[in-house]
């Protein structure tokens, strides 16, 4: 099965969308959740939330789940 991968900044609707492709049936993920993202510091002494990209790539290689 064909696997999207939607991103965007916060408040363009992912969640939106995700519900409606969910109510048709389709398996959906929230990457928001616990586990896909962690801290990393940046270079100017900040903190960003970067997807872990391990659980990233096994999602969307895998037809079992996460």
């Amino acid at each position: 099965m064909p696997r999207v991968l939607l991103t965007g900044m916060s408040g363009t609707g992912r969640s939106t969308v995700l519900d409606a492709l969910a109510d048709r049936g389709l398996r959906t993920v929230d990457t928001d959740d616990d586990g896909w993202a962690e801290e990393m510091p940046t270079p100017d002494g900040g903190i960003e939330q970067v997807w872990r990209a391990d659980r990233i790539d096994a999602l969307l290689a895998s037809d079992a789940g996460y």
